[in-house]
C-alpha cells in the first residue's frame, strides 16, 4: 500500500524487518558511546562496573537487532549468561592472547578473571531488559508481530 504524504509525495510504508531493528541500531551507538566514556571518564570500582554493565546492555541490543521478536526478560537473560561466559573465559589464557594481537578484543572479552564484574552483567541486562520493556508499552508499534 503507498501512502500520499502531506507533502503529496508518494511514499511507501517501511518494511517491518527494517522497522522492528531500528531501535537496537540507533541504540546501539549512544550506548557504546556512554560505555566508553564511563570506563575511560571514569576512575575506580564505579568506572569498572558501569563498563560492565553496559557492556551487557551492547550484547543486550545486539541479541535484539537479531531477534527482534524475543522477549525482554529472554533477552536480558541471555545477555547476562554471555557477560558471565565471557568473564568466566577469562580464567583461561585465550581472551588475554586475543587482547595482545588484537587491541579491541580488550573492550570485547577483557582480560582477566575478576569476581567483582559478574555482578554487573545481570545489573546491565535487568537495565536493558526494563527499558525494552517500557518502550513495548509507550511505542506498541516497536513490537514485532
Amino acid at each position: 500500500m503507498i501512502r500520499t504524504s502531506r507533502n503529496g509525495y508518494n511514499r511507501r510504508p517501511m518494511p517491518e524487518a527494517i522497522r522492528i531493528r531500528l531501535p537496537p541500531v540507533l541504540a546501539a551507538p549512544f550506548v557504546l558511546v556512554v560505555g566508553l566514556a564511563a570506563r575511560f571518564g571514569l576512575s575506580g570500582e564505579l568506572a569498572d562496573f558501569l563498563g560492565v554493565a553496559l557492556w551487557t546492555v551492547m550484547v543486550y541490543v545486539v541479541i535484539v537487532f537479531v531477534h527482534p521478536k524475543i522477549a525482554p526478560l529472554q533477552a536480558g537473560l541471555l545477555a547476562a549468561a554471555i557477560g558471565i561466559a565471557v568473564e568466566l573465559a577469562q580464567l583461561t589464557p585465550y581472551p588475554a592472547a586475543l587482547a595482545e594481537r588484537i587491541s579491541i578484543f580488550h573492550l570485547i572479552f577483557g582480560s582477566s578473571y575478576d569476581p567483582g564484574d559478574l555482578p554487573a552483567y545481570p545489573a546491565g541486562a535487568a537495565l536493558a531488559a526494563l527499558v525494552h520493556r517500557g518502550l513495548l508499552q509507550l511505542a506498541p508499534t516497536l513490537r514485532a508481530a
